[in-house]
């Protein structure tokens, strides 16, 4: 995972994730990384999300 980067849920279509990434990109100037799990990723997939903050560490 990019260390300047966020978290961001990754939706089965898409469609809000390609809308929303731009902007995130310009108003934060960083990239977001989408982690799958729809809306709840804690509780969707606690393990994967872990592991991903702790990249976010190294």
């Amino acid at each position: 995972m990019n260390p300047t980067a966020r978290p961001h849920e990754r939706t089965p279509s898409r469609t809000t994730s390609q809308r929303n990434q731009p902007a995130t990109r310009q108003a934060l100037r960083i990239n977001a990384d989408e982690v799958p799990g729809g809306h709840l990723v804690a509780l969707s997939r606690p393990v994967d999300l872990a592991d991903g903050l702790i990249e976010y560490l190294r």
